[in-house]
């Protein structure tokens, strides 16, 4: 129905003398004559003036569907952004790599204290060189046990001093006089003058730990 015919029906109401009440929303004002509130199809006449009333239209959203529209597509944009990031895991590793031998004792088995000669590999390698994934805070004891416990291979520590690996013990020479038998370590082919368990060694990213017997407080040795 035009914006037209409905006034010309107000009209037509306030000469036969209609009258009705009326409700408002968005309006546009049009000049009539004297007539108490009359309302047809949009139409509101009230006190001499005709007012038009203009329904919402259905395609334009609510201020409720619009602020839920914002929600959701807040609500998306965060799931999104939550997708995106990249969780980073603050622990970290660091990989190290450990050998043991006894090539020194080779060349004196015939001074070794009987039973112990046939735990002596032939080759001297007690452990070739492993490598393994540790915690930076590790100790170049924990790297020993580590490869020894994995590989099934003996070892006796007192207070943090190795007095055996592989059914080796220090003072292994059939000798009163053999104070300086060992085992002995070094880090990337330098010898370390403190404990295997010393908090204070810090181990690195790519260090080569090396266990190594010694018959002669370390003069028989060849660090690198």
């Amino acid at each position: 129905m035009s914006k037209f015919f409905k006034i010309a029906i107000v009209v037509l109401l306030l000469f036969t003398g209609c009258k009705d009440s009326s409700a408002g929303a968005t309006t546009k004002k049009i000049a009539a004559k004297k007539a108490n509130a009359v309302e047809v199809s949009g139409l509101t006449v009230n006190q001499g003036t005709v007012v038009v009333t203009e329904q919402p239209s259905n395609d334009q959203p609510s201020n409720d569907q619009s602020s839920n529209d914002q929600v959701k597509s807040s609500a998306t944009k965060s799931n999104q952004n939550s997708k995106n990031q990249i969780v980073k895991d603050d622990k970290q590793t660091i990989s190290v790599s450990i050998s043991i031998e006894c090539k020194t004792l080779l060349n004196r088995l015939d001074e070794i204290k009987p039973g112990y000669v046939d735990f002596v590999p032939k080759d001297g390698i007690v452990l070739a060189n492993i490598s393994y994934e540790v915690d930076p805070s590790t100790t170049v004891l924990d790297v020993l046990k580590k490869a020894c416990d994995a590989k099934g291979i003996s070892y006796k520590v007192n207070n943090g001093y190795v007095q055996e690996i592989a059914y080796l013990p220090h003072k292994i020479l059939d000798s009163s006089f053999d104070n300086s038998s060992g085992w002995m370590y070094s880090i990337n082919g330098k010898y370390v003058n403190r404990g295997a368990g010393d908090e204070k060694v810090k181990l690195h990213e790519g260090d080569r730990i090396k266990w190594m017997y010694t018959l002669t407080g370390g003069n028989d040795l060849t660090w690198s």
